[in-house]
């Protein structure tokens, strides 16, 4: 897939209304985190798309690519949005593929480094653990994907349904679960998490979390870089024994004391070669 690695953000803002004290804490502190990330998945974003407080946020949170739903129906206060940012210069913006009327979730497509992806933050009420699966049309779409969010459901032999559910559902659409025991919530308990799709599954995942935000969610990362490959390199043996191409070698890392070439080689690892 990609050839760098991605850095991704998520986490449940609670506000990010640029116009009040407390939403202006709480960019401020994820203009910090986010210095050195790609992707961020934010909740709970209680501010209306297109709005002056809408545009604020996004000059506040410069070089990234926007997409925001929050709820819309009539008569009824926003208190609810999913937000995705992309940094810009990994990508070529992004268009918008779905987005719930209700605020929990946006689901957008951007190209990186010449591969399509699709990139969703989620936020699931806690009332609404079971029928958020039924009610929210995720697009079926062949792809890369990383789907991040607050789930409201934890590792817990009470709510145990509610998480089986949410792997299921992650199964089905065939993700995988970014490794984290770390709380993410001032409880004490894991209920963020980040999925990625099969063709992130084979990298080298990280994970980590940044506590005390002064909110009861925690910032939480996943980093994912390509393994590096596995095979072993060697110099052919015709090289090895060539006393010109020892020489070379020797000039740089040591006197010579007469062994064979090749067996003085072998005791330098700093060399990086491998020698048969």
């Amino acid at each position: 897939m990609s050839s760098s690695g991605l850095r991704i953000l998520t986490w449940n803002i609670l506000s990010g209304n640029p116009f009040s004290k407390e939403g202006l804490e709480h960019i401020n502190v994820l203009g910090k985190a986010a210095k050195d990330v790609d992707i961020i998945l934010l909740q709970e974003m209680k501010i209306p798309e297109e709005s002056q407080e809408w545009k604020a946020f996004k000059r506040r949170l410069g070089g990234f690519f926007w997409a925001h739903s929050s709820n819309r129906l009539k008569g009824k206060r926003i208190n609810r949005g999913c937000a995705v940012g992309v940094r810009k210069t990994k990508c070529n913006g992004l268009r918008t593929l779905a987005r719930d009327d209700f605020g929990r979730g946006i689901v957008i497509e951007t190209e990186m480094e010449g591969h399509t992806l699709e990139i969703a933050s989620l936020y699931i009420p806690q009332d609404e653990r079971r029928s958020f699966w039924q009610e929210f049309t995720y697009p079926e779409r062949p792809g890369a994907k990383i789907i991040g969010g607050d789930f409201n459901v934890t590792i817990d032999p009470e709510k145990m349904d509610d998480f089986n559910l949410l792997m299921k559902w992650m199964e089905d659409h065939k993700m995988h679960l970014c490794p984290n025991s770390i709380p993410t919530h001032g409880r004490g308990n894991v209920i963020d998490y980040i999925f990625v799709s099969s063709e992130y599954a084979e990298h080298n995942i990280t994970t980590a979390v940044i506590a005390g935000t002064s909110l009861d969610h925690n910032i939480l990362f996943a980093e994912l870089n390509p393994k590096a490959p596995t095979g072993t390199r060697s110099l052919p043996e015709e090289m090895c024994k060539s006393r010109v191409f020892v020489q070379e070698i020797l000039n740089q890392i040591g006197p010579y004391q007469g062994k064979e070439p090749w067996e003085y080689l072998k005791k330098f690892k700093k060399t990086a070669w491998k020698l048969r």
